[in-house]
């Protein structure tokens, strides 16, 4: 079970009912909040969320230009999102940038939780950027200035993201090892 969930009263993504501390939060409340595509469509959806159409081989979705986050107070991104149509090949890449690099494979990650939702599923994508898959410990050394989320490796695939966050989460965004019981005598 996913301990991190959207919270609609509190119009925030709770970690055990507690709301997470959030360098940035887009609801799509009123529009596409500045969010914008590449081989796909965007469409804000009335009273919340982003519609996202793949039209082409690989569509992306970035955030909005110019952030300023510090990656060494936030330590997960959060995508909370609904698959309306499915595709031949999933992806999930969340890309970074920073005054020193672009968009670049070696400063990339995929989700630890919640990937590749089925059509109707609505899911919660946590990615670790403490721990990415790759760039080591360049999001928590840097300031982060963009964020590029790739969903699906062909065309035809539609989401519909709720909220994206990007957050603090206490003890990291990995869940700890669960403990081995003892050997049997």
């Amino acid at each position: 079970r996913e301990p991190i969930a959207w919270d609609p009263a509190q119009k925030a993504l709770v970690l055990d009912g507690k709301p997470l501390k959030a360098a940035a939060l887009w609801t799509f409340e009123t529009g596409t909040d500045g969010f914008q595509g590449a081989g796909s469509t965007l469409t804000a959806r009335p009273g919340g969320g982003l519609d996202v159409k793949g039209d082409l081989f690989d569509p992306i979705v970035r955030l909005p230009k110019d952030l300023s986050i510090n990656g060494a107070g936030s330590n997960a991104v959060l995508v909370r999102i609904t698959r309306k149509a499915d595709t031949e090949r999933w992806d999930g890449s969340l890309f970074w940038t920073t005054a020193a690099h672009g968009e670049d494979s070696g400063f990339a990650t995929k989700p630890i939780r919640g990937a590749d939702p089925a059509v109707g599923e609505t899911t919660l994508m946590v990615y670790d950027l403490a721990q990415p898959k790759k760039g080591g410990d360049d999001w928590t050394r840097s300031t982060i200035t963009g964020v590029r989320l790739d969903l699906d490796d062909s065309a035809g695939g539609e989401f519909t993201i709720h909220q994206i966050a990007i957050v603090s989460i206490p003890g990291g965004a990995a869940p700890p090892a669960a403990a081995t019981p003892p050997a049997a005598p």
